[in-house]
């Protein structure tokens, strides 16, 4: 036979129904454009890592381009220094011109290893633009696909939450202010982690906390005889047999 506050239990599951959608959709509105701000800066800087490589780049390749102009003057002054000595015969001209062809191919090896480390860090660079290149692409992919599914869904979201407040407005007032009252302080427990006004019984145990439960209150909330609240997540209790209806 059903209690005296079967009605009121009822009440309360109707309500809660609602309140969990609305939490959910609440959150989904509040972090879904988080989430796309977030995305926003994580591409802000990957653009940024693209524009730093591309500047290393052709910085290495203005050096590069600058050694091997050297290498090129170096080539025509030993050149002209070996044709010069050529035509000495004064062997202290001869000797100082020997010097200067030796040191202009020390000064060339110099130039050329420095170039062929630079076309090495020329190469790495330009694999390091490609990769931060692929990864705007594929940021700009994501945040355009996450901005569109958003903006589908947005308006769907937030006619669905117009629809749940109706409802939310149309329940409350049919609700016991005591029973209510219970319902909110279960619900506005900032030590629970999930936000909500009702719990249920698994044998004598308080489903969302684990609390150990008065066997009289369990037996009461299956049939609605009474209105209690779990002394652990301070939740009202609500049988099972109103959960399933």
């Amino acid at each position: 036979m059903a209690g005296l506050y079967v009605e009121h239990l009822a009440l309360l599951v109707d309500l809660d129904r609602l309140d969990q959608e609305l939490i959910g959709l609440r959150a989904e509105q509040r972090d879904v454009p988080k989430a796309i701000a977030a995305r926003q800066a994580q591409l802000d800087g990957l653009i940024a890592e693209q524009e730093r490589v591309g500047a290393l780049l052709d910085t290495q390749k203005k050096t590069n381009r600058d050694g091997e102009r050297e290498l090129e003057l170096i080539e025509r002054r030993s050149a002209r220094a070996r044709k010069r000595l050529d035509g000495l015969f004064v062997s202290s001209q001869i000797e100082a011109t020997e010097k200067e062809i030796a040191a202009l191919a020390e000064q060339k090896d110099e130039v050329e290893f420095a170039v062929l480390e630079g076309m090495e860090e020329a190469d790495a660079l330009a694999a390091a633009l490609a990769t931060a290149q692929q990864a705007v692409l594929d940021g700009q992919s994501e945040l355009s696909s996450v901005m569109s599914a958003w903006a589908a869904r947005s308006p769907e979201v937030a006619a669905r939450l117009d629809e749940l407040e109706v409802a939310q407005k149309q329940v409350v007032p049919k609700i016991h202010k005591d029973t209510l009252r219970m319902y909110m302080v279960g619900l506005e427990n900032r030590q629970n982690t999930q936000p909500r006004g009702i719990t249920r019984s698994d044998g004598i145990n308080c489903t969302m906390c684990q609390t150990d439960l008065p066997v009289r209150w369990v037996n009461e909330a299956r049939v609605g005889e009474g209105v209690h609240a779990c002394l652990g997540c301070k939740r009202v209790l609500v049988g099972k047999v109103l959960e399933e209806d």
